[in-house]
Order: C-alpha cells, then sequence, then structure tokens
C-alpha cells in the first residue's frame, strides 16, 4: 500500500481499454509501428522505442498489444487523446495520474494496491472490487466482535468494452509476454506483464474468475534487476498460482459484442485465400464489413 513504484506496461491494459470504449479502435484495427517523433514541452523531442528496439510496420491493436509494443501505444494513445486514457484511468482508482505522452506507457507510479485493485473489474465486467483486510473478529468463544460491512461493486467500466479487453489480456497468455505461464499449467488464465526503464520493475498482474494477484520483483532502491517481467515475475507467479486454489474459468461474452472471422493481415472480413481466419470479438456495431 506504501510503496509506489512505475507499472510498465502493465499499465497499457487501461489505455487500450480507452481506445476500444471510445469505438474509435478494435481489436483488429491497424496501427503503425514506425518511429515517430513527440514534441514536448520547449524544443525537446520524444522518440519512444520497442524494448527489442526493432519497428514491425502494420500491426493489429491485438498484436500490438499482446508483444507489449510500445510504439503503436503511443500512436494509438495520441490519437484518441491523452484526456481520455486519465480519465478512464481515474474511474478505475489511480490516482495522480499525469497527462504525459509517456503515460501510457506507465510511467507513473503507483502502488501494488491500486494496481491489483485496478484489475479486478476485469472479471468482474467492468465492476470493480474495494480490498481489505479483515473480514471478521471474534473472542476465543466464538463472539462476534466486529464484521466488516461489505461494500458493493463499484462499475468503472462498461461490461461490453471490458470484455472486448479480456479478450486481449488472455491472448497475452495465450501467444503474447507471458506464455511461459503454459508451463505451469496456466494458459487459462489473463493477464499483463509489465518491465520499466532499465528493467528496474518486473511485474505480472493476471487473475482468474475469483482471484487477482499481482507479482512484483525489484531492488528497494530501484537498482536495474536485469530481467525482464517474464523472466523474473512470472515463475514467481505461476509458481504461487499453481499451489493456490482458485476457479479455473472466465467470464461469458455479454449481449453487446459480436464475433468476426478476420484477416490478421488486413484487418478486415475474412474470406478463403485471405491468411488466417483470426475469430476475433468487436463492440456492436465496430466489426469491420468489407
Amino acid at each position: 500500500s506504501q510503496m509506489r513504484r512505475q507499472p510498465g506496461s502493465a499499465f497499457k491494459t487501461f489505455a487500450y481499454l480507452a481506445a476500444i470504449a471510445s469505438r474509435r479502435a478494435t481489436p483488429a484495427t491497424l496501427l503503425l509501428d514506425s518511429p515517430v517523433k513527440i514534441k514536448l514541452s520547449g524544443d525537446e523531442i520524444w522518440e519512444p522505442q520497442n524494448y527489442d528496439e526493432r519497428f514491425r510496420g502494420r500491426v493489429t491493436l491485438r498484436e500490438s498489444f499482446e508483444r507489449s509494443l510500445n510504439v503503436p501505444t503511443v500512436r494509438l494513445t495520441q490519437d484518441i487523446g491523452l484526456r481520455r486514457v486519465v480519465n478512464t484511468a481515474e474511474h478505475f482508482g489511480f490516482q495522480h495520474v499525469e497527462a504525459v505522452p509517456a503515460m501510457p506507457l506507465g510511467v507513473g507510479e503507483v502502488s501494488m494496491r491500486e494496481l491489483t485493485t485496478a484489475y479486478t473489474a476485469f472479471p468482474n465486467l467492468g465492476e470493480r472490487v474495494e480490498p481489505f483486510l479483515l473480514r471478521r473478529v471474534t473472542d476465543p468463544r466464538g463472539k462476534l466482535l466486529f464484521e466488516r460491512e461489505m461494500k458493493p461493486k463499484k462499475r468503472v467500466a462498461d461490461a461490453n468494452a471490458v470484455y472486448v479487453m479480456h479478450t486481449l489480456l488472455r491472448g497475452v497468455v495465450r501467444r503474447g509476454t507471458a506464455t511461459r505461464l503454459k508451463r505451469y499449467g496456466l494458459g487459462y488464465v489473463a493477464g499483463k506483464t509489465g518491465t520499466t526503464n532499465d528493467y528496474r520493475d518486473a511485474w505480472f498482474v493476471g487473475y482468474t474468475a475469483d482471484m487477482v494477484t499481482s507479482v512484483w520483483v525489484g531492488f528497494d532502491r530501484g537498482a536495474p534487476l536485469r530481467l525482464s517481467s517474464s523472466e523474473a515475475a512470472l515463475p514467481v507467479w505461476g509458481a504461487y498460482m499453481s499451489a493456490t486454489p482458485h476457479t479455473a474459468s472466465n467470464p461469458k461474452p455479454p449481449q453487446g459484442v459480436t464475433f468476426r472471422d478476420i484477416d490478421p493481415e488486413s484487418g478486415m472480413l475474412w474470406q478463403d485465400g485471405c491468411p488466417g481466419p483470426i475469430r476475433e470479438v468487436f463492440l456492436d456495431g465496430t466489426a469491420p464489413t468489407r
């Protein structure tokens, strides 16, 4: 609750959710992964880089998120507006979110409590759960001395947009930066890795139907780990969750989403002769029609 560190790419989830909820982007939207220059205050220019310092050209929004690409993320949030991302993050309970171009990459500091609480909205399709430590206290004879008043869940986002985001978080484990979890028999979970500049912080925040768990690995004074989140945080998360009872299921699709077969190279509807197909999910009315 007191430690505040950069969440890195674990914060991208809220930027992508803002884009999906705006209906200006879908998982099949094509983003450009190529050099970009962002003008900051004064004459300073920022040129964001991907972690592997490579550029891939056109990628789908899904591929960008699952591979945790920085440059398409920056381009996407510039397109939808940083204020939209800030508003989404604040609805999820984050405080002191600054509207700077690098904000979607997780450069602001958060506590583990903030980050974990925010992710409770994904298995609950947009309803955030407030965490607490004590449920009840009794004396040695069983007399009730204290019982916590259960607070209702708080609606922080539309269920349909959150479900689409959930499928992207599932994709991180199925094909993206968290595939290592399959070694632990946890290929059914969803979540997001987070690695910060100079490999100072390694995160994984993941969830099942009834459990959200966050792991952070780093040094108190911020010395570089020289390990990515998949190398440092995932083994801890995987070992813990494989030994902890939980429900291995996923949210069911709400009524406001549509599934279509998509050509992964064009982001358009699939037809015979195209690569794929990929079964993709969209908010009603946002699926491609050609």
